[in-house]
């Protein structure tokens, strides 16, 4: 509020419009959001009325006048409702406060005459009752203290409000000082913030199941699935007891750094009147003693007497009280140098049961299952009754117990003795049990939480390694303080044994460095260029080329020939790559299609739905993943409904090529698919597969050749042949499956068939394939010839770049973006302001520096913002040299215009010591020109 009056400059009335507007903006934005939940919650409409219209938004949305906005300067520490100035106004205009409240806010003005509160105020011309009773005092106050500096209006306002200010703040030579001790008495920030929070957060008594269910249930864990115990807390979750025999449920999101003098157990306390009085005390004795000890010793020169045995006893007590002291004082030292500076509380919120000081509890990681931790217990499943045994036979389960229990008061912590559910609390000693997040229990029957969702994404990877080969296991240590104090960083150890940091951005990779070499590591470290992702995939063949002239009949350009694995010639226009394994004993034909983008992005956005297919089908279904519910069935059929869908809207695809997915890939949760279209109805789709008992699965005679051939996929879509990036959006189908018929081809060992109760043919267990080492290379190999064989694409991460600018400087900002590709999406001139709000996108192998550089190109007057928005594929061929007579014409012989994709797919080989197709010295011959300084 602060800068409408300092920096805008507007008028009361001009203020009371802009508020409007904003209130308007946000409650737009809360009923699109509110929209959206609903439609979703709702599958269909109902007969009589649609889902919006059964849905109650009454208290969605923001307005003063239902006490739900707090108009404030936390600046000026001041902030205020209007039902504050509605009970302040209606005993001096004698109205009741109720009908003051309600047409504070609006359009609504005060007739002077009849002191009757009338509509209208707009169109009459008139001030609303918003502006004459509320803001006007406002802007009074600035303009009189901050403005104007008119000390005789300013303490008549501080005499009509009946505050008392200070005298060193009236006589302060800082304006701000004295308008922060007139407001903050006037209308005080905190006081209003707290009745708010009162009297409109929910009580943590009122969770909803829903949340209840979100918290506690992943998404491949269901309710029905988990043992009774664990369903029995659903209910003790809801009731957010507090009692002795409730559960105690927990959960830590965040590791929060603290300095270890801010503890209040080393803060220094002011002491009491019985503790200085004892103080006291022992100081008027020791200054007794000390004049004794001098009495004695003038005595004894007197009578010169002197006793050697006496003397040295004392001299030997006063050595020994010496060394003693001494000895303490290096002990203590010692001590504090061992301890770290930092300190690690865990920042959580009870849900069930007290927390206390020394109680011991149970830290659950969050790939905990209570189903298998309480068949390994076997009878009970409480904290206290666990043995050192059956914990150490748990993998994600550890004991730890709380040292400490903090409230948490700003930066402040006050220690307590417990804290009852529906809190939030800091917990002490549990730093070498807890990384992140983890949920907290004394039961092993809770499920661990769900994952935390970051709106950020951390995707920009740098190495580190100290600058002294020494300072190894400090730079160790200081990554995992990094990882603990911070939720949104990675910590990741590489294959060749690269240590890496996963950020969301260069701001945050910044910080993180920072408070690696400052706080935590404490040393000094070497860090590599920005490790920038990025995405391989292939595209339809073009129609036109790079100059926009139709191609006719020329060869697609592929990568050079020195590289290896270079595709196999194939004899029609469908690009099909024949592999051969065992001499014969497996043929395939796959080729390369690419996928639309709506399905890539809806695999992308369905990640956790992958891993329910993942877990649920074939080999990995086992008994302790339990069966497929009836929900995360309906969740798989709607699932693989809107696969459909995306199919149905794509031209060259059919819905039924659905039924015929067999894997997605990488990782099985990738936005690749691979598809079976060889005839013959004995090889299982995924969707067959799921729910499916594993071992009956395994036994069917083709299901170790699908798993070879799936296993190859994933090899190959995990590292694709341009730089050994991911694939994205790539589809590898299988066009033909031939297998041998001879026994000793195919398998070794056992060959004995029998039949399940379907009648399908099955082997033994025994019979293993003697080939699927090879098949999974093969596939491998065969699927990067095929991806080969296509037009290939590299696929850049982007960022969604906001910035807020000024007119004036709107040329500079462009000029920066197009230095450095990015593409402006929108611009919009702010209502009411004077700033231009511009959409824009930008690579993020192109981000580094931007900020700084634009922020310096012009002079502070732009902020951008950058956030991690999407994959888009670069529109350029990574090997494309000009090959006709336009190009060479427009292009030049050497292709003087720098080809980006080339660029990035040359940084990434280079940096992963791969080959790259440039030439160290073009003319060897040629001579140099050489000048020396003279």
């Amino acid at each position: 509020m602060d800068r409408l009056i300092t920096e805008l400059k507007l008028t009361p009335l001009e203020a009371y419009h802009h508020l409007v507007r904003l209130l308007e903006k946000v409650n737009a934005v809360m009923g699109e959001l509110f929209g959206a939940e609903v439609m979703e919650k709702s599958s269909q409409v109902n007969g009589s009325g649609s889902a919006m219209e059964d849905s109650d938004d009454s208290s969605l949305y923001f307005s003063p006048d239902q006490d739900n906005v707090v108009f404030a300067s936390a600046v000026d520490g001041w902030g205020f409702r209007i039902k504050e100035f509605a009970e302040l106004y209606a005993a001096k205009l004698k109205l009741k406060s109720d009908v003051l409240h309600k047409t504070l806010w609006g359009d609504f003005y005060l007739e002077n005459k009849t002191k009757h509160i009338k509509k209208g105020a707009q169109n009459k011309g008139k001030k609303p009752l918003f502006v004459q009773f509320v803001l006007e005092n406002v802007w009074a106050v600035y303009e009189s203290v901050l403005v104007n500096k008119d000390k005789e209006k300013t303490d008549k306002i501080i005499k009509s409000l009946n505050l008392r200010i200070l005298p060193r703040d009236s006589r302060s030579t800082d304006s701000r000082v004295h308008l922060h001790a007139i407001c903050h008495q006037w209308l005080p920030l905190a006081h209003s913030l707290l009745e708010m929070v009162v009297e409109k957060l929910p009580s943590a008594m009122d969770i909803t199941p829903d949340r209840v269910h979100k918290l506690l249930y992943s998404a491949v864990m269901d309710h029905d699935t988990l043992p009774p115990q664990t369903q029995r807390i659903r209910k003790a979750f809801l009731d957010c007891s507090s009692t002795d025999d409730a559960p105690l449920i927990v959960y830590v999101s965040k590791m929060l750094s603290v300095d270890r003098k801010a503890l209040p157990r080393n803060r220094h306390q002011a002491l009491t009147t019985e503790e200085l009085a004892k103080r006291g005390k022992l100081a008027r004795e020791r200054h007794a003693e000390r004049m004794r000890q001098a009495e004695g010793e003038v005595a004894g020169k007197k009578t010169g007497c002197s006793d050697d045995t006496v003397s040295s006893d004392a001299a030997s007590n006063t050595l020994t009280d010496g060394q003693s002291t001494s000895n303490e004082a290096v002990a203590s030292e010692d001590t504090k140098e061992l301890e770290p500076e930092e300190v690690f509380i865990a920042f959580a919120r009870v849900f069930s049961g007290t927390v206390r000081r020394g109680q011991e509890m149970l830290v659950l990681g969050p790939k905990h299952n209570p189903l298998i931790a309480l068949e390994q217990v076997e009878g009970t499943d409480q904290v206290a009754d666990l043995t050192t045994g059956q914990l150490a036979g748990l993998r994600y389960v550890s004991r730890a117990t709380v040292t400490d229990v903090y409230m948490l008061m700003g930066r402040e912590l006050e220690s307590l003795p417990e804290v009852p559910a529906g809190n939030i609390l800091g917990l002490g000693g549990l730093s070498e049990h807890i990384i992140n997040s983890a949920t907290v229990s004394s039961t092993l029957a809770c499920p661990a939480f769900t994952e935390m969702f970051f709106e950020a994404t951390p995707i920009l990877r740098v190495a580190v390694e100290p600058k002294h080969t020494g300072d190894m296991s400090a730079l160790m240590a200081g990554l995992r303080l990094l990882n603990q104090a911070d939720a949104c960083v990675q910590v990741l150890v590489q294959q060749t044994g690269e240590h890496v940091i996963v950020a969301a951005g260069e701001i945050h990779l910044q910080k993180c460095l920072e408070d690696l070499t400052t706080r935590f590591a404490k040393v000094e470290v070497n860090v590599s260029a920005p490790i920038v992702p990025f995405r391989e995939t292939i595209i339809l063949p073009p129609t036109t080329d790079i100059v926009n002239e139709a191609i006719q009949d020329q060869p697609q350009p592929s990568k050079p020939n020195n590289w290896e694995n270079q595709a196999t010639p194939t004899d029609d226009d469908t690009h099909v790559i024949d592999i051969d394994i065992g001499g014969g004993a497996c043929r395939l034909k796959i080729r390369a299609i690419p996928l639309p983008e709506d399905a890539a992005k809806l695999l992308e956005e369905s990640s956790d739905m992958l891993k329910i297919l993942s877990q649920f089908s074939g080999r990995n279904t086992d008994r302790h993943s339990g069966h497929l519910t009836t929900h995360m069935s309906d969740r798989v059929s709607d699932f693989k409904e809107r696969l459909v869908a995306v199919f149905a809207r794509s031209e060259d695809w059919a819905a039924e090529d659905v039924d015929k997915i067999w894997a997605f890939g990488p990782r099985q949760v990738g936005p690749n698919i691979l598809l079976n279209r060889a005839a013959g109805n004995e090889w299982l789709s995924l969707w067959d597969t799921v729910g499916r008992n594993g071992d009956d699965v395994s036994k069917l005679e083709s299901w170790d050749v699908r798993q070879g051939i799936v296993s190859g996929f994933q090899l190959a879509t995990d590292a694709g042949p341009l730089c050994e990036e991911p694939m994205r959006g790539v589809c590898f189908v299988i066009e033909h499956i031939e297998l041998a018929q001879s026994d000793d081809t195919l398998s070794v060992g056992s060959t004995d068939r029998v039949s399940d109760a379907d009648g399908v043919d099955l082997m033994t267990r025994s019979s293993m394939p003697a080939y699927t080492g090879q098949l999974m290379s093969s596939v491998k190999d065969g699927c990067r010839r095929a991806f080969q064989a296509k037009p290939q694409r590299m696929v850049a991460a982007m960022y969604s770049c906001v910035i807020q600018a000024t007119a004036d400087v709107l040329g500079k900002v462009y000029a920066s973006l197009g230095k450095r590709n990015g593409r402006v999406l929108k611009e919009d001139l702010l209502e009411g302001w004077s700033l231009f709000n511009i959409t824009a996108v930008l690579p993020m192998a192109e981000s580094f520096g931007f900020v700084k550089e634009i922020r310096k190109r012009t002079s502070g007057l732009a902020s951008p913002q950058l956030r991690f928005s999407h994959w888009e594929v670069i529109d350029m061929d990574p090997f494309w040299v000009p090959t006709t007579e336009e190009e060479y014409l427009h292009f030049g012989e050497k292709a003087d215009s720098e080809n980006i994709a080339c660029r990035y797919m040359n940084d990434v080989r280079r940096r992963k010591g791969l080959k790259v197709d440039e030439k160290i010295v073009e003319f060897g011959e040629k001579q140099r020109t050489l000048s020396k300084n003279k």
